[in-house]
């Protein structure tokens, strides 16, 4: 059979066959038909390659929902203890002197007025004068000059109250004159305002003369000026009368401050005197029901008013947390900001932590020696926990919540003055959000 070519006498018709070996096929299409001098490749997949590849796209996705879904609160920690809602009481002395006398003891519950200690202050002098007996006949003329002042101070209050009382019922007689005139002269400018309108009807039908309507309008005009004067007149006294009553009201309230201060004064000057009979014993008593703690004084002790004898800590009362933050730590701590707590005594990895919310902050920070009150006076107490010594700190105030200790760790008692460590809860965010934050705000500042 002849090639298309040839059959429609195209020029390749005049090209001669070219044979190889009496085939009708070029050598390279035989040789390509041959059988290849390379095997095949062929790849099989591992055992349990379907299940790796489910395991790493599970494992994918949960760390995709995690930083989508998971969140992380931003903290502070910082440190401070427990104290008593009534804060604790200091016992000074108010002078050097010698412990004659102990009457507690640590841990002793006391009532207000019980005596604690009994302290003397005997000193002799160089020229053996009777010191004692000066200063009682001392004490003597100065609680007679107050007892004489406040007997003044009696007639004159009592002189002023009835001068006051006396100017009030006369404001009240002039007020009730004033409100009199008042009321009639309202009658009066009433008229005058009829009559001026039927004055005006008339003159409006011609019937009188223009003059004689302006002069009823002038009547108007001066019965109104009247009711006016009476009515400035009704509201000064009416002023006036209140002041008189309030300073009325007020002199009873001096008084009783003025005779209040001179008892004060005159009982200070009994218990002197007394102080002074008893050949200057000073007796500590307690202000109020408590429980002593850290007695640091003995008998035979000398003390001074620096150092406290003990503390008062009130009874049964419910506890506080100061905490101390430096300023770095209290950008965003505000009232009720969570807070977690844990307890120098009680290990957290078994006991747990405790729960409690910010209920006030320092609006100006001092020095660790300045919050030593806060911290119940218990000297070296202030903790600044991640502060550098000397740098000011912040009080935060914290309430605690209802205890949520491991219950099976044990009873746990809270005591006052132990140290925590606690944790400021600020801001939460999602994961993915704290990851891109950096570039985000780098974006928008490039933006911006």
């Amino acid at each position: 059979m002849l090639p298309e070519r040839q059959r429609h006498g195209g020029p390749s018709s005049q090209l001669p066959a070219v044979k190889t070996g009496g085939s009708l096929f070029r050598q390279e299409a035989i040789l390509g038909q041959a059988a290849p001098q390379q095997g095949k490749v062929f790849l099989r997949p591992l055992i349990g390659s379907g299940r790796l590849m489910l395991l790493s796209l599970a494992a994918a996705a949960a760390i995709m929902a995690l930083l989508v879904m998971g969140t992380y609160t931003r903290r502070a920690t910082v440190e401070g203890s427990l104290v008593p809602v009534g804060g604790v009481v200091r016992l000074l002395a108010p002078a050097v002197g010698q412990v004659i006398s102990q009457a507690v003891r640590d841990g002793q519950r006391v009532t207000a007025g019980e005596v604690l200690f009994v302290l003397s202050t005997d000193r002799p002098t160089v020229d053996g004068s009777d010191y004692q007996g000066q200063v009682v006949d001392s004490l003597r003329r100065r609680s007679a000059s107050l007892t004489e002042t406040g007997a003044q101070q009696r007639v004159l209050a009592q002189a002023e109250r009835e001068a006051l009382m006396a100017r009030a019922a006369s404001m009240r007689r002039e007020l009730g004159v004033v409100q009199t005139q008042l009321a009639e002269q309202q009658r009066r400018a009433a008229l005058a305002e009829d009559t001026r309108n039927r004055w005006r009807t008339l003159l409006d039908q011609a019937l009188v003369p223009r003059e004689q309507w302006l002069q009823k309008d002038a009547e108007l005009s001066e019965q109104r000026a009247r009711l006016q004067t009476l009515t400035r007149e009704q509201l000064v006294l009416t002023r006036e009368l209140a002041t008189t009553e309030a300073t009325l009201a007020s002199t009873g309230q001096r008084e009783a401050e003025q005779q209040q201060l001179l008892l004060r004064e005159r009982e200070q000057m009994r218990q002197q005197s007394a102080e002074n009979e008893a050949r200057r014993r000073i007796v500590i008593t307690a202000p109020r029901d408590g429980v002593i703690t850290l007695v640091q004084a003995t008998q035979g002790m000398v003390v001074d008013a620096q150092r406290p004898l003990a503390h008062l800590l009130p009874a049964d009362a419910a506890l506080l947390v100061h905490l101390f933050a430096p300023s770095r730590a209290v950008g965003h701590v505000k009232p009720g900001t969570p807070v977690w707590l844990r307890y120098e005594a009680f290990p957290f990895e078994r006991y747990g932590q405790q729960q409690a919310v910010v209920v006030a902050v320092s609006s100006s920070p001092a020095t660790p020696e300045e919050l030593s009150p806060w911290q119940g006076g218990l000297p070296g107490q202030v903790a600044a926990g991640s502060a550098n010594p000397g740098e000011p700190l912040y009080l935060i105030t914290a309430r605690l919540q209802p205890a949520a200790f491991n219950p099976g760790a044990g009873q746990v008692v809270l005591r006052s003055g132990m140290r925590v460590h606690a944790d400021l809860m600020f801001e939460t965010r999602r994961l993915i959000e704290w990851m891109l934050g950096p570039a985000l705000r780098i974006t928008g500042k490039g933006t911006s």
